[in-house]
């Protein structure tokens, strides 16, 4: 539900921003919906330090298992730096038919999906969907 709200979001601020930038519609839409794509990308990319969190902070209960293990939150920066690389050729872009993004809307993207696992970390760490569910999870 967090990663809907946000896609809303970055969707509102990606239009507002092309319009305000004097786009035409058509190209407004194809930017819109590019951002969208990266920003669902990324926050896919963001839920890999979830997995096994490197430290306490990211942990989403109260334990922290095992060591702390940072592979999974290197393969997520090798994958965003990827990301980056892929969308700044301008092959890369025609193959997965993404707008070229601007500066701005790159901080945008990065904001927002930042905003979105501290919510979601927020959320797990309250257990909040078990409280709203009404639901008890056994061994968490």
């Amino acid at each position: 539900m967090t990663t809907s709200l946000a896609t809303v979001f970055v969707f509102l601020i990606s239009v507002l921003l092309a319009v305000y930038t004097g786009l035409s519609e058509t190209l407004a839409v194809a930017t819109a919906r590019s951002t969208i794509t990266v920003f669902a990308t990324v926050c896919g990319i963001l839920l890999l330090v979830f997995v096994a969190p490197p430290t306490r902070f990211w942990a989403g209960s109260d334990v922290l298992r095992g060591q702390g293990d940072w592979r999974p939150t290197i393969l997520a920066a090798v994958l965003v730096t990827g990301l980056v690389v892929l969308l700044s050729l301008s092959t890369g872009r025609a193959f997965f038919e993404i707008q070229e993004l601007t500066l701005l809307d790159a901080a945008v993207i990065g904001g927002v999906a930042l905003l979105w696992a501290l919510a979601l970390r927020f959320i797990w760490r309250r257990r909040l969907l078990e409280l709203v569910l009404g639901i008890e999870l056994k061994g968490t």
